[in-house]
Formats: structure tokens, sequence, C-alpha cells
């Protein structure tokens, strides 16, 4: 379900990036306007809703949970190309599979 929702401010946030650069496009030339548009549209914000669940979970001890948790965020991450966030969720499930074992 989170990701239904996480898609939704993703396209909302590239409608809304979108339609702010066409607005100002008559300041610069079309192939500007299309650099702009390829390199602007991209959400980059951090949602720290998956970190802070992984912390609740992992200070209850439900490691598989948080586990969980840092999946979706990678998968997240990943798919919109945040690497370095991936990365991090990455390196958190990695030890809390070891706490699972």
């Amino acid at each position: 379900m989170e990701r239904i929702l996480l898609d939704q401010l993703q396209k909302a946030y590239y409608a809304e990036q979108v339609k702010s650069i066409k607005q100002l496009a008559s300041m610069h030339s079309k192939q500007e306007t299309e650099k702009i548009l390829s390199e602007g549209t991209i959400f980059k914000g951090d949602i720290p809703a998956f970190r802070r669940l992984a912390i609740i979970y992992e200070k209850q001890k439900e490691y598989e949970k948080a586990s969980n948790i840092c999946a979706s965020a990678m998968q997240y991450y990943t798919h919109f190309k945040m690497l370095a966030s991936a990365a991090d969720f990455a390196e958190r499930k990695e030890k809390l599979l070891k706490r699972i074992k």
C-alpha cells in the first residue's frame, strides 16, 4: 500500500515541476528547456517514514518487520534512482539480517 502513495507523491511532484518549467520556457531555448525538464523533474526528497518505522520495529525487536521496511525503501529509492538512500537501507537491512540469525 505504501508504494501506491509514494508513486502518487512522485507523480504529483513531477506534474508540478513540469508545469513550473513550462511556465518559464520562454526564458530558455527549446534545448535548454528540454534539458531542464529531464534533470529537474526527479523527486529527490527523503522519505523519513521509512527510517522511523524501521527504527521503531528494531527497538521492539521486530527485526523481520524492520527488514521488510528496509526492502521497501530500497525498492522505492532504486526505482527513482536515489542510489545513496537505497545503499543506506541496504546497509541497515544487512545489520538486521545478522540480528535475525
